[in-house]
């Protein structure tokens, strides 16, 4: 894989603020408690997802399915006592891998496999369907319990 040979991204994706109306709406003074919660209430999917999402990767061009699209990398962390697995840590990464999302159903686009390239485990990303220009990149995390995935809504009183 040459993008993770060189130790680059793979060019075609931009990295933004994903709830940018609502962060401008803030940044404003705008953003008053009661036009928040209509605003929330009339888009349920944004709702759920605000407080959890900054920012996202977005495609800058088209993919298509099967494609490689990222490296999500990191520092290798040594499986404690007791602890089956090695975790990659991109806490620090400067590459884009780190800023894709979860998603679920039709928001899934993508999938993340573990591929070994020098004797050293990756996890790269890779387009499950034709992935279009403007379109934000997401996989399944694996994990159900996920706060955002919750269907609550929150009213403020």
């Amino acid at each position: 894989m040459y993008y993770i040979n060189k130790g680059r991204d793979k060019e075609g994706f931009i990295v933004k603020t994903v709830n940018k109306e609502i962060v401008q709406l803030i940044k404003n003074g705008k953003c008053i408690r009661w036009y928040l919660m209509e605003y929330l209430l009339k888009n349920v999917n944004t709702c759920r997802m605000i407080i959890y999402i900054g920012k996202g990767v977005f495609a800058d061009c088209d993919f298509g399915p099967g494609s490689f699209l990222l490296e999500y990398d990191g520092e290798l962390v040594k499986a404690a006592v007791g602890r089956q697995r090695e975790n990659l840590d991109g806490t620090f990464s400067k590459r884009k891998g780190r800023y894709i999302n979860d998603g679920i159903g039709k928001e899934q686009n993508a999938v993340m496999k573990m591929i070994e390239v020098n004797n050293r485990p990756h996890l790269a990303v890779f387009a499950t369907r034709k992935i279009l220009k403007g379109e934000e990149i997401r996989y399944d995390y694996g994990v159900t319990n996920l706060p955002w995935r919750s269907k609550t809504i929150y009213r403020v009183s």
